[in-house]
């Protein structure tokens, strides 16, 4: 998973956040064992991206957002000094935050999404890395 240093973290029924510096960081498990969500916060990076249908680099930006699901075949290696928050959690969050808003199924799941632009998602995770702070 992603082993940068810990520069802050807290866990929280089930869900782990952290503030990481990161020189590099790889990705490489045959399956992700957890969902990540992960915001870079500092510096750009070039993250090489493995799967099924190749390799291929690209560069990422501060407010730049990861989603990597539970299960992904995906290799990632990141090159670039810089800060990011992680949130890190497995499927039974999903299904428990699905219970208890009455919804019927298990239909929570995540897809890889990699370099997101979302500006709700970087409020939330700006204002999660502040409270760390």
């Amino acid at each position: 998973m992603f082993r940068p240093e810990s520069v802050c973290h807290l866990q929280v029924d089930g869900i782990t956040i952290e503030r990481r510096a990161q020189a590099m960081a790889l990705v490489g498990a045959p399956d992700i064992e957890f969902n990540h969500v992960v915001m870079q916060l500092t510096s750009p990076a070039t993250l090489e991206i493995g799967s099924a249908s190749g390799k291929q680099l690209r560069r990422f930006v501060p407010g730049d957002i990861h989603v990597i699901p539970q299960g992904s075949k995906v290799s990632l290696s990141a090159t670039g000094a810089s800060h990011a928050i992680v949130v890190t959690f497995d499927n039974r969050v999903l299904e428990r935050s699905g219970e208890e808003e009455y919804r019927v199924g298990s239909g929570s799941s995540l897809v890889l999404h990699l370099g997101i632009r979302d500006l709700q998602m970087q409020c939330l995770l700006s204002a999660i890395e502040e409270e760390l702070r």
